[in-house]
């Protein structure tokens, strides 16, 4: 009998488990390309941060800018034409044209909070 208890608690907890992973992927999956990518160096809203040299994505200056020169500027940096930055380069291959969209869509809704 115990040896019975022991396999259905491991089943439990594998079941536990495999849930848990599930959960989280879907938050994943779920969350906002710029929470996930950008936020982590330009900030959750948008201000940017010197101790990692982002620039504000909420300043007057972005703010002027055509959604199609944000895509560029995404793009370039992406690509690492403009700076030697790793982090930047990597996200060459994270980032679909979807999700630079997205990207785009959040920091204009970020510039429309902070004004």
């Amino acid at each position: 009998m115990q040896a019975h208890s022991r396999k259905a608690i491991r089943c439990g907890v594998a079941v536990g488990v495999f849930a848990a992973l599930l959960t989280l992927a879907s938050a994943r999956d779920t969350a906002s390309p710029y929470q996930t990518r950008c936020a982590v160096c330009h900030g959750r809203n948008g201000q940017g941060k010197s101790s990692t040299k982002a620039p504000s994505l909420v300043s007057s200056e972005v703010q002027k800018m055509s959604d199609e020169d944000i895509r560029k500027l995404i793009i370039s940096r992406t690509n690492g034409e403009m700076e030697r930055d790793a982090a930047h380069t990597s996200l060459k291959r994270r980032l679909t044209e979807d999700q630079i969209t997205q990207v785009i869509s959040e920091i204009r809704k970020l510039q429309e909070t902070h004004k």
